[in-house]
Formats: C-alpha cells, structure tokens, sequence
C-alpha cells in the first residue's frame, strides 16, 4: 500500500500552483531606448528587446515608457532600428527562406554585421524554417546587400535515395558575388576562401571584407564588435525535503536536505524565454514508514545519501532579464546516485528569481521506469553569485 502525505502534499501544491500563477501577472517586456527609421524619418523611443528570433519579424515600439498600447512594425515599414545602449543595428532585407523543396522570399530584420561597399547581415531562423539538420547547422543564414539586391548565404541538405548529402550553395552564390573584381591577386584569394569557407561570423565577415577591398580599396568598414554570448545564473542552492510515497509502505514522518550548485544557461540570440538548467547536490533523506496504517505495526527507518545532477528545460515567463521578478517552470530529468543505485528521477518544479534570490518547489518522481515509485517534494532557495 501506498500513502501520500497529505499535509506536505497540499502545501507543496499550494506553492506550486501560486509560482505558476505569478507568471501570468509579471509583465513581460523590456524596452530598451532605441530609434527606428520609418519613411526616411527617424524616431526616438523604446523597442521591446526580445530575442533576435522573435525581433526578426516585428518589433514593439513605444515613443514614451508610459505608452499602455506599443505600435507594431513589420520589415515593410521600416528599413533600421538601432540599440542605444549597444549601438546594435538591423536593417530590411529580404532573405530566401527553403523549407523542403519550398523556396520563397520574405522581408526580415536582420542584424547588420559589415556595412562597406557590400553589406552582410545575419539573420535567425525560428524552427519551422531551419533545414533538415544532420550534417549542417542551420539555425541562421547570412544575407548579402549588394547594389541595391539581397543574396542570401546558406547551405541546405538535401534527401536523395534516403541519404543527407549538403549542398553548399553559399558557394557558388558567393562566386557570382565577387565575379566583378578585377584585381586577379586577390580574385584568385577569394576563390580559395570560399573552397575553405565555414559559415560562422568570423570567417564570413573576413571574406567579405576582402571583396569590399577589392571594389572599394581605402573605404572605410563597419564591423560590428557585439557578439551574443550564452547569459548564466549561477549560485548556491538549499533545500529541505520531504518524502511522500515510498514503494508499498505507509510514510509516518521523513525528514532531509539538500545543498548544491546551479547553472541556469539563456541563449538570449534564440529566445530569453527559454533556458537550460544544470547542477550538482548532495541530498540526505531520512524517514520512518510501516507496512500498513495498522496500530502498532512495526515503525522501520530509512538513511539515504545521494549524489543528484540535473538536466531541466525551463521555461522563463518574463523576457526581461533585468526585471526583478522573474517567476519559472520547468520540467526534465535528475539523475541520482543512491548508495550504488544509479535511478532517473522525473522533475517538474516552479520557482521565482527576486532579485539575486532564488525561490523553488519541486516534485520528484524516483524509480518509475523500473517500478520502483519514490516520490518527493523539495522546498529549496537560492542565491546568485553571477553578475548579470
């Protein structure tokens, strides 16, 4: 028999549920000073900085903080927006989006990385518009402005008798490109580099740096210096814990703790909503249980040290990472050591961030794979020691 400890259980709910329901009142935007470029006129505000995924298509902007209905624009109406804060600029273009054997065109903002005699952009595919990706990593594509006309830069794969193979069609797109210059020197340079070409940020931007020479030799470049890096909330972690269920028993009273460290990793480029969460803790757990609820049956003890690492996906309710209240839920695995019992524990918890301070319940359930149910509940709090 089974027993859940009502109490525990009830309050462990209780808090749940409130952590949940405070992620619907937190307003979730983060404007950020910034102008915008709408028919040749410039206009001061604030945008709502999302992630560029979400940036591309729109934008949220507000001429005043206290502005209660922010005006949308889409990359048909302006041509740039830029950050004050970062100097961080994107413009219109159009990119060539394939999906399958689906090409089409579109007008995206896509964040400008070189401006010279031809400008190079990248831009962030949200996923249903990334290619099939076995061999490649099609999670952006880059676009060229030449005179007036956008080239996208990408490489897709293809599916031909059930196998992958990529077609690396930056290649030739970029050979068109650069056919123009004329110096034989440096058309001969060109070439080797896109034969050895990658398409990451550093290699793309010196190749086009290269042709911009070429054509406008002296010019002045833009290059861009921001570059977007993976934002980690790190700390210290305590818990108290308590045992609900123990496999077909009655739990009369448990009692335990836990202490660990925490990595809560934001690939903000992607989505400030979205997150990973990673640890290390060391948990004890005590607890006293009978067979059945019948008087005077024999009352056994339990001692349990364990090692826990988690593996949690995360789900962040207010997109501002400064604000002061940022309520989550999350959900994924816990992998224990239990003396010499290596068992995965499924985990579904919520919790808040006030501030440097972390506050979290979550349930877990040990053993359900292989039958052996154990669930229990974790009260924890934390504290930051990042400074982001």
């Amino acid at each position: 028999m089974i027993s859940l400890n009502k109490t525990v259980l009830i309050k462990a709910l209780l808090s749940f549920l409130c952590l949940f329901v405070m992620g619907y009142c937190v307003k979730a935007t983060n404007y950020e000073p910034a102008y915008i470029i709408l028919k040749q006129d410039t206009l001061h505000g604030f945008i709502d900085r999302t992630a560029e995924v979400e940036l591309s298509k729109k934008v949220l902007f507000k001429k005043d903080l206290s502005a209660t209905v922010p005006v949308q624009y889409s990359p048909q109406e302006l041509s740039e927006i830029r950050f004050k804060s970062d100097s961080v600029v994107f413009e219109a273009v159009e990119a060539e989006i394939r999906i399958g054997a689906d090409i089409y065109k579109t007008m995206r903002f896509a964040k400008l990385m070189l401006k010279g005699y031809t400008n190079l952009y990248k831009l962030y595919l949200p996923v249903e518009e990334r290619n099939v990706s076995v061999f490649t990593n099609n999670i952006y594509v880059y676009v060229v402005k030449k005179e007036e006309k956008f080239f996208t830069i990408a490489e897709y794969e293809n599916k031909v008798d059930n196998l992958y193979r990529v077609d690396k069609r930056y290649q030739r797109v970029l050979s068109y490109i650069f056919s123009d210059c004329n110096q034989p020197e440096v058309k001969r340079k060109l070439t080797k580099m896109i034969e050895q070409l990658r398409l990451i940020d550093k290699e793309i931007i010196a190749i086009i740096s290269v042709y911009n020479a070429c054509k406008a030799p002296g010019a002045s470049e833009y290059i861009l210096k921001y570059k977007v890096l993976p934002i980690v909330k790190h700390g210290i972690d305590a818990s108290h814990v308590r045992l609900l269920t123990f496999p077909y028993a009655y739990v009369a009273s448990s009692n335990g703790f836990g202490a660990g460290y925490f990595w809560d990793i934001i690939r903000p480029e992607f989505s400030t909503r979205f997150s990973s969460q990673v640890g290390i803790y060391y948990q004890y757990l005590t607890a006293a249980y009978q067979s059945s609820i019948i008087i005077n049956e024999p009352v056994e003890h339990i001692f349990m040290h364990s090692l826990k690492v988690p593996f949690w996906g995360q789900y962040n309710f207010n997109n501002n990472l400064k604000a002061k209240y940022q309520p989550y839920i999350n959900l994924g695995i816990t992998n224990e050591l239990l003396g010499r019992l290596p068992i995965i524990n499924l985990h579904a918890g919520a919790g808040i961030y006030t501030g440097k301070v972390r506050c979290a319940v979550s349930f877990e359930n040990a053993g359900a794979y292989a039958g052996y149910k154990m669930n229990t509940v974790l009260f924890s709090i934390g504290y930051r020691l990042d400074k982001n």
